[in-house]
């Protein structure tokens, strides 16, 4: 399901959430490792803390059902967000709401955009101190917090 752009309380939950019968992926995708990785490390640390406090408010989940009623908002719109919106009408809310017990998975993939193909298990390839800098910082503090914080590398030309 597609969720990039869709931002109640000016808070994106994901770009993509996939999910299997046990597990929910909260996928959250950037271009280049540089700079933009401070922005990606943000957005996954802010959708997770939130999703903490929606679980412990009462009552629980009323972020996720802002989720879907904005996602559902924009069904019939034009363009990217009437086909974001269409995918309501394969899931009720109640069905939405149920994906939020399952075992929660957040995901940082980065599409490399080097000229050079290196791999980002070799992080010591990679120069930007920055981007490196704010992955520590995020898998620190997703720990800290008691989420579970995966990285991925896209690679070019991959489907």
């Amino acid at each position: 399901m597609v969720l990039d752009k869709i931002t109640p309380e000016n808070i994106e939950l994901c770009d993509m959430l996939k999910w299997d019968n046990d597990n929910l992926y909260l996928i959250h995708v950037k271009s280049g490792f540089g700079n933009t990785m401070r922005d990606l490390c943000a957005q996954i640390s802010i959708s997770a803390n939130r999703l903490v406090q929606d679980r412990k408010a009462t009552p629980s989940k009323e972020f996720v059902k802002k989720v879907y009623q904005s996602l559902k908002n924009k069904n019939g719109g034009e363009g990217y967000y009437g086909l974001a919106g269409a995918q309501t009408n394969n899931m009720m809310e109640d069905e939405f709401l149920e994906l939020f017990d399952k075992q929660k998975h957040f995901v940082l993939a980065v599409l490399d955009t080097s000229t050079s193909e290196r791999e980002l298990q070799n992080i010591e390839e990679f120069n930007s101190n920055i981007a490196k800098f704010s992955l520590d910082v995020l898998t620190k503090e997703m720990a800290g917090i008691g989420q579970n914080l995966q990285i991925g590398q896209i690679k070019k030309g991959a489907n």
